[in-house]
């Protein structure tokens, strides 16, 4: 039986119906950090929502505890450009390798939802976020060649090793999900939302993707599966493609295939009030107390070169004269070709 919706406070009980109906069976501590109805002479049938970051991902396979260390692997240029720049970059999801980046599970989640979504909302989604890939650190991750391999330039770059702490609402940490057995949830979304629609007049959001696009994003083909991949994603969101972002921490920048994409600057703790300094200490209208509360709290906490590295010595006699420097607070190691750490 079809319910009547003819106000907008009974819109607003039936978005609660919503999330509680079709969404906390499979994320049992989500809650909606904004939804908005509109109102007019005719009766509401969709609304506007978007699902908060904080505690999403309890009691799913998605969870990861944030006070975990984590593993970033990258070049030794890629190193030292950290280290001088004092931040780590996040690519915009639009800039990542994986043509099917956030569209392998929304493509799985639109066969049975008929809702258009054009080819410039999606561009613009995969804008306005900003993914860093990592792993847990474990000795297993440490010892992986495949990673090294694949992620080092061959096992000679630099594994970081960071912790994160002050996790903020903009903030969702979690593990990717690989392969179709894990697009499963997206199929049983579906039926609970086919089944809300016939129950209350068609009554969905009318930013469904937009609203689910976080959950995407942590979802891969299973060719990537030696991966174990963990994300951490920051959201800022402009209207269009047309728009630009208004966030000190995101410019544009070219690409290594000749494109201007977005970055996130996810700046480090230790080396924040320099960063300040040099780029917006002459704005009042910003402060340091502002900018520290705009990120995670990020440090790193030991650098380990690759098996493959030539002359290790002497790059961790440099990297240590380094971290002097820039008044920062790390170790230095090498992994040798037993796969063994050398201190």
């Amino acid at each position: 039986m079809t319910k009547s919706i003819n106000n907008v406070d009974v819109t607003d009980e039936i978005a609660d119906k919503f999330l509680d109906r079709v969404f906390k069976p499979y994320f049992k501590k989500v809650k909606y950090k904004s939804k908005f109805t509109m109102s007019g002479e005719s009766s509401p049938t969709s609304f506007k929502g978007e699902l908060s970051k904080e505690c999403l991902f309890d009691e799913t396979n998605y969870k990861l505890e944030p006070k975990n260390e984590f593993i970033h692997f990258t070049t030794l240029q890629g190193l030292d450009s950290i280290l001088e720049s004092g931040y780590l970059r996040l690519s915009s999801i639009e800039n990542l390798t994986d043509d099917l980046e956030m569209t392998l599970a929304l493509n799985k989640f639109k066969e049975k939802i008929e809702i258009e979504i054009d080819d410039d909302d999606i561009t613009n989604i995969k804008q306005n976020i900003f993914c860093l890939s990592s792993c847990l650190n474990t000795p297993e991750t440490i010892s992986d060649t495949y990673l090294w391999e694949n992620y080092s330039k061959g096992g000679s770059g630099a594994a970081i090793i960071f912790e994160v702490e002050n996790v903020n609402p903009n903030l969702l940490f979690g593990k990717v999900q690989y392969g179709n057995d894990n697009l499963s949830v997206f199929e049983q979304l579906t039926s609970k939302i086919v089944e809300f629609k016939s129950e209350f007049e068609d009554f969905m959001p009318d930013n469904l993707y937009e609203m689910m696009s976080n959950i995407f994003c942590f979802h891969k083909a299973n060719k990537f599966h030696r991966e174990n991949e963990v994300r951490l994603l920051i959201s800022d969101n402009k209207y269009s493609i047309y728009h630009e972002h208004n966030n000190l921490f995101i410019e544009k920048v070219i690409n290594g295939s000749n494109e201007l994409r977005y970055i996130y600057k996810l700046v480090l703790d230790e080396r924040m009030e320099d960063w300040y300094n040099k780029n917006y200490s002459h704005r009042k209208n910003i402060t340091l107390q502002d900018a520290h509360s705009e990120i995670p709290k990020i440090s790193i906490k030991k650098i380990i070169l690759g098996y493959n590295v030539k002359e290790p010595w002497d790059i961790i006699d440099y990297l240590n004269k380094k971290k002097v420097k820039l008044n920062m607070n790390f170790e230095v190691e090498y992994l040798n070709n037993e796969l063994e750490i050398n201190k």
